[in-house]
């Protein structure tokens, strides 16, 4: 079978606008993952912020007991 130009040009066409279609999708999908990763780096530096003032409340209420029962029991240093 011997294809005329006619046909050729519709058949590139087609092929040409499934390939844009197929493109602007991965485009779309591509803005919607990078929404997404910005969102969880958001999240990973509000709980890492969490995490740091955790920490520093243990530490400070660690040393806050501990200054009490020194003072409670008389440590002699």
């Amino acid at each position: 079978m011997t294809w005329n130009g006619d046909e050729r040009r519709s058949e590139n066409q087609y092929e040409f606008g499934r390939l844009t279609q197929l493109v602007e999708s991965l485009v779309g999908r591509f803005d919607a993952l990078e929404k997404d990763v910005h969102g969880m780096r958001d999240q990973m530096n509000r709980g890492k912020g969490f995490i740091m003032g955790a920490l520093l409340f243990a530490g400070s209420a660690g040393a806050a007991i501990t200054a009490g029962i020194q003072k409670l029991f008389g440590n002699s240093h």
